[in-house]
């Protein structure tokens, strides 16, 4: 914890020190929780704990949610909700709370819940044992909200919602898988959740295909839904960003989704979308992870900590995309100096925040 708080001072969402070691080496209470609008709510949780499923988590050995939040913003860098979501980590293990100051023992922890009739009481969460080793690389907040098991739960959590026995919003359906599109009645749904091309993820070639889908006079709308999109390569996004315009109708709109776990290349394909067609481009959704200047890019020196042996990754190239940054700052990143543009402001044009019950109902309040 001192390390991350200490690589924090940067206050870049693209350097920090690894964050597997938050999941694979430490204790957890058992629960995990996801902020929506009308709080932050328990969407998983052991079976020895699954009556809490549904509760919201109001307070932690005493102290309001909000104020815990505060405290853990120290170990990210990077834009509040950013650092929000990284400490969704840091809420599952009673030993990292202990060490960041906000609980008393490693041993077990007290939380305060409110049940959906509003009546509040406190809970005693004895610790789990450090999760098994799994294949996760990096484990993101969102992935608590699949409605399918997770592979460190072997066949002990229940959760909020279960593909195979109800209703759950498509975005949702498959957060795991990269790339998915469908036609819908005059328009164009695509969920893109990475951006680096592999042999199973064409990113470049998938997303080309989408817009050659068209029908004669164009889309009256495609939505581009990267709200759990985490970046990669933003070259295999640009082609995409030149064409989508044409594939519209006269009067059509994109509309770009976004949330707080849109980061890196993510947050440059919606810039280059608004470039090309700004006049039809929407972005709605929550504000995304990053600003729109940031630092990314992974620095040539990444080390790894001589005792811990915790890796620490750096960035060195600077990104500015209401403005650009190639006339302006010594370290822009260079490839940028060919794709920006000046676009007066990214951020959001239309907000819209889901509450647990949308979540729970398998309700998509963007879409909608």
């Amino acid at each position: 914890m001192r390390a991350r708080a200490l690589v924090a001072i940067a206050d870049n969402g693209h350097t920090g020190v690894e964050k597997t070691a938050t999941y694979r080496r430490f204790n957890r209470s058992g629960v995990d929780a996801y902020p929506f609008s009308d709080g932050l709510f328990i969407v998983r949780a052991h079976h020895s704990r699954a009556e809490l499923v549904g509760c919201k988590l109001v307070e932690i050995e005493g102290r309001p949610i909000a104020e815990v939040f505060t405290t853990l913003r120290q170990y990210t860098g990077g834009p509040n909700n950013w650092r929000d979501m990284h400490s969704l980590q840091i809420l599952r293990s009673p030993q990292l709370l202990k060490a960041a100051g906000l609980a008393e023992t490693a041993e077990f922890l007290s939380i305060t819940v409110e049940d959906k009739t509003g009546a509040r009481r406190p809970v005693k969460l004895d610790a789990l044992p450090a999760a098994s080793e799994t294949d996760f690389y990096y484990r993101h907040g969102f992935m608590t909200l699949a409605p399918v098991e997770l592979q460190d739960e072997e066949n002990s959590w229940t959760r909020t919602l279960d593909i195979n026995t109800q209703a759950v919003a498509p975005y949702l359906e498959d957060i795991f898988k990269a790339h998915m599109s469908r036609k819908m009645k005059d328009g164009l749904y695509i969920q893109s959740n990475y951006l680096m091309s592999s042999k199973d993820n064409p990113v470049r070639a998938l997303l080309d295909q989408d817009l050659k889908s068209a029908p004669e006079g164009g889309y009256d709308f495609i939505a581009l839904d990267l709200r759990y999109n985490p970046g990669g390569d933003y070259g295999n996004t640009v082609n995409f960003a030149k064409n989508a315009a044409a594939a519209l109708s006269e009067d059509g709109h994109i509309y770009v989704i976004v949330g707080p776990d849109t980061f890196s290349a993510a947050i440059v394909f919606t810039a280059l979308i608004k470039q090309q067609a700004p006049a039809q481009t929407r972005i709605i959704g929550q504000a995304m992870g990053d600003r729109p200047q940031f630092w990314a890019e992974r620095g040539r020196g990444s080390f790894i900590l001589p005792n811990s042996g915790y890796w620490v990754g750096y960035s060195t190239g600077f990104h500015d995309w209401e403005k650009g940054c190639r006339a302006t700052h010594e370290f822009c990143f260079t490839p940028n100096e060919k794709h920006e543009k000046d676009i007066g402001k990214l951020s959001l044009d239309v907000e819209i925040i889901p509450t647990y019950s949308d979540y729970a109902s398998g309700r998509d309040v963007v879409m909608d």
